[in-house]
C-alpha cells in the first residue's frame, strides 16, 4: 500500500503489478508495470538525505552532456527521472523515506554480455567521453572517500569496540598487505562514475548503451573506474586477471574514449585493480564489524564478500 501511495505522488498511471528487483548494495528498487514500465527506488536515507540538490544537479549535467554527444535515438541511454506532482525528482513520504522514479530501460542479460569485454571497455570509454563534458559535477560528502584507501583503513582501525567479533585471518591479511596497497597511487583530474561495474551498465545486442546508478558521480581518477569495471568482468574462476579479457577491454576503452593507454598506464591500472579489490574488502569488513549498514545484506553476506575478495587478492 505504501508503494502505491508513493507512485500516486509521481504518476496517474494505472498500476498493474509491482515486482521486487534484486536489491542493490545501496538503494532498494521495484519494477512497476503500468502503461509503461518504471523503476521506483527507495534511496539510502543515511547516505543521500543531505545531498538531494547535488544529486539533481549532477543528473541534469550528465543528461545535458548525453544529449549533446549522442543525438541518434538508441545510441546512448540516459535514465529518465520523473518529477513528482510538486515538481521534485525526490519525493519524501510521511515516514521520511526518500523515493525516486524513472522509466525502465530494457537491457540484455548482463552475464552473457560479460564475455564481450571489448564492448564493455568501449562502453566505459564512451561514458568517460560524456563525463569529460561534465565540468561542474559536485562530489557529495557521503561518497567523497569512495576510493580513498587511507580513509577506509583509518575507519577500520577505529573499530575497537566492534558490534561483531573480529576474524583473525582477515585482520592478519589486512595487516600483511596494507603497506603495499597504500603505496599504489593513481592520478586524479577527471569526472568518474564511481561504481563502473558491469551491473551498472545497460546492454543491447552485445553493446553497452548506457549506465545507471549515477549517484556516485564525482571528481576522481579514471583508473578507479577502469579497475571497478575490470573487477566485474576480467577475473577468472581462480581469482586471477584474465589477460585476454583485459586486453580486449583496454582496446575497447581506447576506441570508446578516443584516447590511448600507454604501457605504463596499463601496468598502473593492473596494480590499482589489486588495490581497489583490497579496499572494497576492507570496506565490507568494516561495515560488518561496525554494523553501520552502508552496504545492504546480512553480516554473513558481508563477510562472504570479504572472503571472496581477499581470496582473489594476489
Amino acid at each position: 500500500m505504501k508503494i502505491l501511495n508513493v507512485l500516486k505522488a509521481f504518476i496517474y498511471d494505472r498500476i498493474e503489478a509491482v515486482e521486487v528487483l534484486e536489491d542493490g548494495h545501496i538503494n532498494s528498487s521495484v519494477l512497476v508495470k503500468g502503461r509503461e514500465l518504471y523503476v521506483l527506488q527507495c534511496m539510502n536515507n543515511r547516505l543521500y538525505s543531505n545531498y538531494l540538490d547535488e544529486l539533481e544537479h549532477n543528473y541534469l549535467k550528465y543528461r545535458a552532456a548525453c544529449e549533446k554527444l549522442y543525438k541518434n535515438p538508441g545510441e546512448w541511454y540516459c535514465p529518465d527521472w520523473i518529477k513528482d506532482r510538486e515538481g521534485r525528482f525526490f519525493h519524501k513520504d510521511s515516514d521520511g523515506n526518500i523515493w525516486r522514479l524513472y522509466r525502465y530501460i530494457p537491457s540484455d542479460d548482463q552475464h552473457g554480455a560479460c564475455e564481450n569485454t571489448y564492448s564493455i571497455g568501449k562502453g566505459l570509454g564512451k561514458l568517460h567521453k560524456v563525463l569529460r563534458e561534465c565540468t561542474d559535477i559536485k562530489t557529495i560528502g557521503s561518497t567523497a572517500h569512495l576510493h580513498d584507501l587511507t580513509y577506509h583503513y583509518d575507519k577500520y582501525r577505529m573499530q575497537d569496540s566492534s558490534v561483531m567479533e573480529r576474524i583473525e585471518e582477515i585482520d592478519r591479511f589486512i595487516l600483511n598487505n596494507i603497506e603495499s596497497m597504500l603505496s599504489i597511487t593513481v592520478p586524479e583530474g577527471g569526472v568518474i562514475h564511481g561504481d563502473a561495474k558491469v551491473g551498472n551498465m545497460l546492454f543491447k545486442g552485445g553493446e553497452v548503451i548506457g549506465f545507471i546508478d549515477l549517484d556516485t558521480l564525482m571528481h576522481g581518477s579514471l583508473y578507479d573506474d577502469i579497475a571497478d569495471c575490470m573487477r566485474s568482468c576480467c577475473i577468472d574462476d581462480r581469482g586471477d586477471v584474465d589477460s585476454d579479457r583485459a586486453t580486449k577491454l583496454y582496446c575497447g576503452y581506447e576506441d570508446g574514449s578516443e584516447s590511448r593507454l600507454s604501457e605504463d598506464e596499463i601496468s598502473l591500472i593492473g596494480r590499482n585493480l589489486s588495490r581497489n579489490r583490497f579496499m572494497l574488502g576492507l570496506r565490507y569488513y568494516t561495515d560488518y564489524l561496525s554494523g553501520e549498514g552502508y552496504f545492504s545484506g546480512s553480516p554473513a553476506q558481508k563477510l562472504e564478500k570479504v572472503r571472496a575478495l581477499y581470496t582473489i587478492i594476489k
